[in-house]
């Protein structure tokens, strides 16, 4: 989808006049010609949506820091497959939440693996929220989780 270009609205405070984008100047005395003004300018939508987008996805957030560098893999088959994403951390500095984006699995195992040994978790339900920017009725519709995940003792 192409963003849209809105043109300038801007303010004559001479004249207390309005005009978008064009010389075509609109004189308005109360607030209800403001909005007619506005949206024939284009800056209202007119279900009330507006652009922002959004992204689906799945966080892992590591219960502590880990003290030097660290992996993070997601499985979705099972922990004895290849994982279907992973991360890696080769400074140790990298943060506690990890974002897999458009990742949305019902079911994951999560693995951890860091200087103190491996430590495997099964996330048998992940539950999402979903997350709408733009209003309870407007597109677009995106899901989000986060995981918690305990290091290797």
């Amino acid at each position: 989808m192409k963003p849209r270009h809105y043109p300038p609205v801007q303010q004559n405070s001479k004249l207390g006049n309005w005009y978008c984008g064009t010389e075509q100047y609109v004189s308005f005395k109360a607030p209800a010609l403001l909005l007619l003004t506005l949206s024939a300018c284009g800056l209202l939508d007119p279900a009330g949506c507006s652009l922002a987008s959004c992204s689906n996805g799945l966080t892992v957030h590591l219960s502590a820091l880990p003290n030097g560098p660290y992996r993070v893999e997601i499985f979705l088959l099972g922990p004895g497959q290849q994982p279907a994403h992973a991360y890696d951390c080769p400074s140790g500095q990298c943060g506690q939440d990890l974002t897999f984006p458009d990742l949305v699995p019902d079911h994951a195992w999560v693995r951890v693996t860091t200087s103190a040994g491996v430590r495997t978790t099964e996330f048998p339900t992940i539950a999402y929220e979903v997350f709408r920017p733009n209003g309870p009725d407007c597109p677009p519709s995106c899901r989000r989780a986060t995981v918690t995940l305990d290091l290797p003792a």
